[in-house]
């Protein structure tokens, strides 16, 4: 049977007629008239080569081949009304299944223990994979649905994506609590004796610090350089070297390690955090409870 010579009204009035055995009302139910009903259910009988429904005294009921046939298009139809439905709930509570998100390693210190603790109160179903960001073409792990969304200061995330700012950051400098040098406090002296760790974090928005603090004649000497901010609190709270990094990942540090956290000794320029994902995916009801969720903890 060539499906392409089938009709969509055909199907609803098969359908119709399994539920009610009068062609008159089962006509009426799809919205048809009788007549075309019943030339609908002459052409189906013709290309299906079986009467699919003889009239009985207990009205139209059908044959072996017409229940076979009902049935199946019953569970196309319900598949069909699914797939077509643009408002499915997402049920938190009972919802079992794995959001894949690229984080920097800041952003995972900063969001993933308020996220899990959240998620564990309204989704306890619900699991995080957390991801790099690719080094070629990041835009299509987000197309494909590979991963739910992306935060952070990345500048890759172009193509087909949606974006959203989370808040604003500023910078701030953290030194061992005891720091000789900062005893009165961050100037641009004592910023320019000190020795650096610095982060070299490439495709982020930290990659113009340098020209901007070179342009206030306070360039960097680097003691130590590492590829991410996670070991520098650590190395900084050990130590006589100072750093730059976000203002909200210092304050977060500061809490747990002897850090004494300063404005930097000139204005440097805030930036945002932003969120991205990818257009296929605006209107999805998982995607967007998630997203929901994420700014109603941390956007400004």
């Amino acid at each position: 049977m060539d499906l392409n010579a089938l009709h969509l009204n055909q199907l609803l009035l098969v359908d119709a007629l399994l539920a009610n055995t009068n062609l008159s009302e089962a006509a009426d139910q799809i919205g048809m008239s009788q007549s075309a009903a019943s030339h609908a259910l002459a052409r189906l009988r013709t290309q299906l080569k079986d009467p699919i429904f003889i009239r009985t005294a207990d009205g139209m009921q059908p044959t072996p081949y017409g229940t076979r046939l009902a049935r199946a298009v019953r569970e196309a139809l319900e598949l069909l009304r699914a797939g077509l439905e643009q408002h499915l709930e997402f049920v938190p509570q009972t919802a079992t299944r794995t959001f894949t998100i690229i984080m920097s390693d800041v952003s995972q210190t900063l969001y993933l223990p308020k996220l899990l603790a959240r998620l564990a109160k309204e989704a306890p179903g619900v699991s995080l994979r957390i991801a790099p960001v690719p080094s070629k073409a990041p835009h299509l792990s987000l197309e494909s649905g590979e991963v739910d969304f992306a935060v952070g200061t990345f500048t890759s995330f172009i193509t087909g994506c949606r974006q959203k700012r989370v808040y604003r950051e500023r910078y701030a400098c953290i030194a061992r609590a005891d720091h000789p040098l900062f005893e009165a406090g961050m100037t641009t002296e004592t910023f320019s004796a000190a020795s650096h760790v610095m982060v070299d974090p490439m495709g982020y928005v930290h990659e113009q610090l340098d020209r901007i603090l070179s342009h206030h004649k306070l360039p960097r000497s680097a003691k130590l350089r590492v590829p991410g901010f996670q070991s520098v609190p650590m190395v900084v709270a050990s130590s006589d070297l100072l750093a730059i990094m976000a203002g909200r990942l210092a304050q977060f540090y500061a809490e747990l390690l002897p850090l004494k956290v300063m404005n930097p000794p000139v204005t440097l320029p805030s930036y945002e955090i932003m969120m991205f994902w990818h257009e296929r995916f605006h209107r999805d009801p998982t995607n967007l409870w998630l997203r929901n969720l994420f700014f109603e903890l941390f956007g400004d």
